[in-house]
């Protein structure tokens, strides 16, 4: 996931907007449970490999996230707490 971490900088400089970025990310990381919770339904074979693919998408989702929460929460929270 350290990969994805990567990219996050670059798309807040594209995006331009810290905020946007971390509800997109936020919001693509819940959608992704819904495919997890469906695999017993719509794949009847290779199951555990469709839930490793989403679950890796699922944290993928999540790191892209992390970069502008830490930078979010760096500009509100005071440098001595």
């Amino acid at each position: 996931m350290v990969l994805t971490q990567l990219v996050s900088p670059i798309l807040v400089e594209k995006t331009g907007n810290r905020k946007s970025l971390l509800l997109l990310a936020a919001f693509l990381h819940t959608l992704m449970w819904l495919p997890v919770l469906l695999i017993p339904y719509i794949f009847h074979s290779y199951q555990i490999w469709w839930l490793i693919t989403f679950i890796t998408v699922l944290t993928a989702f999540d790191a892209i996230g992390n970069a502008p929460w830490n930078s979010m929460m760096a500009d509100i929270v005071p440098f001595k707490k």
